[in-house]
């Protein structure tokens, strides 16, 4: 429709142009004829007669306005057409491009996908798709804002296009998605047909993205880091249309990010029956969560020189048909769509909900709420967490906020504002799967952790591993330094509890004690054991299910 138009523009133009040296001629060839039959002398005479009419002095003003009029009428017409035709160039500009990186947009990269593909069955060519999403870019949009996050997409494209070839095009297809294609049309014949040549260069470009990337970013007068997860799909190997191609991309894209983010991942086959599992699973997950599905266990946090249980691990489960769901199969999923700061913040609630119910039973325990990483970038996080307390009535002291080693490592300075925040409200903070990552001393001492907690697959070799116990002891000896609780995951036997107990560590939990249980046979547990004269150091006896 808009080519129609610009062309009848055109032609329009090019009429009127064509119209003028006519028009011209006309006027000088009219001005002679009356010349030449002497017109102007009897139309002088008559008027010298009927000097009240001036007949002669009209035509020839007539005459003389004619073709000025004329050409000034052309000159405004043809300055009009210019700026409709500049006009029309703007709007087609604006249809296909994106207005704030200035790449193709959308429709644009269809478009031009198609001819490419049209091209490369010509040249018997390869073509490849690489779909890049900038990864946890909502944690920017959320905590910066979203002009920050606009600076940050801009700087993000206008980086990209400088690091590419002529030939390459580069697309925003969203949001924090950008479209990248790379043809071999332009290279020789058995370079484009080679399909590992060809993968050799794309993954050099890829390469090139992901460390072009990394780089910080200048937003606001300060360093933002971020990484991006590339999926790669490859005509004619993973489909001969742009819609396939695409959709295998955007499925290798969500395999990068299962590896860890900041990593590419080419199409395979194998990619499509878990990318459709991953899809039931975000559709299922959306509905458990106006449905009420999920659920909360507990498991017990065990003093070890007593055997006493002072407190509760919660730990959610997801009830699907009647069946119980993993958390491992779950929550990195509500994480990749979206859905893990609902849940969480359900999960909140439900610890107040259950501390305010243990304290009408006078059952003096507390529970320890694991956080992701993403929810502790939510902007109100520490209101939520106090506000919820307060609202449903418990005390702050009864409530521990988990956080892995990693994803503290991931972004220190951000959780360390957090966590300024949570001590200074009263809020506990455990460090959990403490030792698989790479913690320093220093960190440690300028963060304010409450309990370590020792990696299940650290306290598993024990009391056997030599290598297990010196990382188990130096982790006990480094909390008692810096006056921090230790408590040991996965505590399974009975050697591992007394061994434990012996070398100082203070705390435990693990299926020794109890497995994961509903908040009833915690209750249970708690009256028919702890309420009894016979506090006994046997913990399978007084907690096994």
């Amino acid at each position: 429709m808009e080519r129609e138009s610009k062309k009848r523009v055109g032609q329009m133009h090019k009429s009127i142009v064509r119209l003028l040296p006519i028009v011209l001629l006309a006027t000088i060839f009219f001005t002679l004829l009356l010349t030449h039959i002497d017109a102007l002398d009897l139309l002088y005479s008559y008027t010298r007669a009927h000097e009240e009419m001036q007949l002669d002095e009209i035509i020839l003003g007539i005459i003389t306005f004619i073709p000025i009029s004329l050409i000034a009428s052309l000159y405004t017409t043809r300055k009009f057409l210019y700026e409709l035709v500049q006009k029309e160039k703007e709007l087609e500009y604006s249809a296909n491009h994106d207005s704030m990186t200035r790449l193709a947009n959308r429709n644009n990269l269809l478009q031009l996908l198609d001819s490419l593909l049209v091209k490369a069955k010509r040249h018997e060519s390869r073509v490849a798709v690489l779909f890049i999403d900038l990864d946890d870019f909502k944690l920017i949009n959320d905590t910066l804002g979203h002009d920050a996050g606009d600076a940050l997409l801009y700087q993000v494209a206008k980086r990209l296009s400088e690091n590419l070839r002529e030939s390459d095009i580069l697309a925003r297809h969203g949001g924090d998605e950008f479209i990248l294609l790379i043809s071999g049309i332009e290279e020789n014949n058995s370079a484009s047909k080679d399909k590992d040549s060809f993968c050799k260069k794309v993954t050099l470009v890829t390469q090139r993205i992901l460390t072009t990337i990394q780089k910080p970013f200048s937003i606001e007068n300060q360093n933002i880091y971020i990484n991006a997860s590339i999926g790669v799909s490859i005509y004619p190997d993973d489909g001969d249309d742009k819609s396939t191609l695409l959709m295998q991309a955007d499925t290798a894209m969500y395999r990068a990010k299962e590896h860890g983010r900041g990593t590419y991942q080419y199409f395979s086959q194998d990619l499509t029956a878990k990318q459709n599992k991953l899809m039931l699973i975000s559709n299922d997950l959306r509905r458990a969560i106006d449905n009420k599905e999920f659920v909360l266990h507990y498991q017990p946090i065990v003093e070890l020189n007593s055997g006493r249980m002072i407190g509760v691990e919660a730990l959610i489960r997801w009830v699907k048909d009647g069946k119980v769901i993993s958390p491992n199969d779950f929550i990195p999923v509500a994480e990749s769509i979206g859905l893990i700061n609902p849940i969480g913040d359900w999960v909140l609630e439900e610890c107040s909900r259950q501390l305010h119910s243990w304290k009408q039973e006078n059952i003096p325990l507390y529970i320890a709420a694991n956080i992701s990483g993403r929810q502790l970038w939510q902007k109100d996080i520490l209101e939520k967490i106090i506000n919820t307390t307060k609202l449903i009535g418990v005390s702050k002291e009864q409530l521990e906020i988990e956080i892995t080693e990693g994803t503290v490592i991931k972004d220190s300075f951000r959780i360390a504002t957090v966590f300024d925040g949570l001590q200074s409200s009263g809020i506990k903070i455990s460090l959990d799967d403490f030792g698989t990552g790479y913690s320093s001393l220093s960190r440690l001492r300028q963060m304010p952790i409450s309990k370590l907690k020792i990696d299940r697959s650290f306290v598993n070799g024990i009391p056997l591993n030599t290598d297990d116990i010196a990382i188990v002891k130096a982790i006990i000896q480094m909390s008692d330094t810096l006056s921090i609780d230790s408590l040991a995951e996965g505590i399974e036997t009975e050697e591992q509890w007394r061994y434990l107990r012996d070398i100082g560590c203070q705390y435990g939990q693990g299926y020794y004690f109890s497995q994961p249980v509903p908040a009833k046979k915690i209750e249970e547990l708690w009256h028919d054991n702890y309420l009894s004269s016979d506090k006994h150091l046997n913990p399978p006896a007084a907690l096994t299910t």
